[in-house]
């Protein structure tokens, strides 16, 4: 019985290390994805949105600079504060909820395709 004990100790050991090292192999692979995402896909959303707002942020940078020429009351500092709260009210709508789908996706496709990519589907 010892002998039989030892191999399945032995067996279970062999199977633990292979489920660790497939789930290294899959982190690997997930954080590949996500690095390959963000620097592709979402930095060119990040850098398309950043743009047009600063055009806004520009418009009223230089309104804010004239107000404070002209003083306090001038139709430029109450033009660069509206521009402000434009740019507030615009990122509050603008938000989203976290989208699992895509995630969900990815995590299922990797387990048959490891070159499955991240993406919004």
């Amino acid at each position: 019985m010892p002998a039989i004990e030892e191999a399945i100790r032995l067996a279970t050991a062999a199977m633990v290390r292979v489920a660790q090292q497939h789930g290294e192999a899959r982190t690997a692979v997930v954080l590949e994805a996500a690095e390959s995402y963000a620097s592709g896909p979402l930095m060119a959303a990040y850098t398309a949105a950043l743009k047009a707002e600063a055009v806004l942020s520009g418009l009223e940078a230089e309104l804010r600079e004239q107000g404070m020429r002209d003083g306090a009351g001038s139709g430029a500092h109450r033009a660069s504060l509206a521009i402000g709260e434009l740019r507030r009210n615009v990122r509050a709508q603008a938000s989203m909820p976290h989208d699992r789908g895509p995630a969900q996706r990815f995590l299922t496709a990797i387990m048959n395709d490891p070159a499955a990519e991240l993406g919004l589907d």
